[in-house]
């Protein structure tokens, strides 16, 4: 393929829904085994990376930089190191959770439980076995720590 080729994944990567409508269920929806499931692991990092930058810029200082997508990359090395043996996305999701509370004081916590649950791996999320990609199940829930809780009270 040339350079505008559609490439191996089923779609590309876009934190637009439309142009990529991937969610955790579509690992069992019958794509490629072992680069369309990873294309929707991806297409989770993409969004969480860019995230990330919308909240705290970019920086070109691979090395130094502080931007978002610095923060981006560190989650996603200290997450490699924090993860099990053979992981499933329900692991990876909380490991680079568990990263963003090492490197960040879990300061990013909230926002990357958005990333997460809009995709389908939210709070809910089963993996099942991570050798199966048909025994997960889909949440788009986010966790009570993240959850506001409103107190309408009726005036008088």
């Amino acid at each position: 393929q040339g350079p505008d080729g559609d490439g191996i994944r089923p779609f590309p990567y876009s934190t637009d829904m439309e142009i990529n409508p991937m969610t955790y269920a579509t690992i069992g929806e019958g794509v490629s085994v072992p680069h369309g499931v990873g294309s929707v692991w991806c297409t989770m990092i993409w969004d969480m990376a860019w995230a990330l930058i919308d909240k705290y810029g970019y920086n070109p200082d691979l090395y130094n930089g502080t931007g978002g997508n610095n923060i981006a990359m560190g989650l996603v090395i200290e997450g490699l190191k924090l993860q099990p043996c053979s992981p499933g996305f329900v692991d990876s999701r909380d490991a680079i959770l568990a990263a963003d509370e090492v490197l960040n004081n879990g300061d990013n916590k909230c926002l990357l439980w958005e990333v997460f649950a809009r995709r389908g791996l939210g709070w809910s999320a089963d993996q099942g076995s991570s050798g199966s990609v048909t025994d997960g199940t889909e949440s788009f829930d986010m966790p009570p720590s993240c959850t506001i809780a409103i107190d309408k009270t009726a005036d008088k």
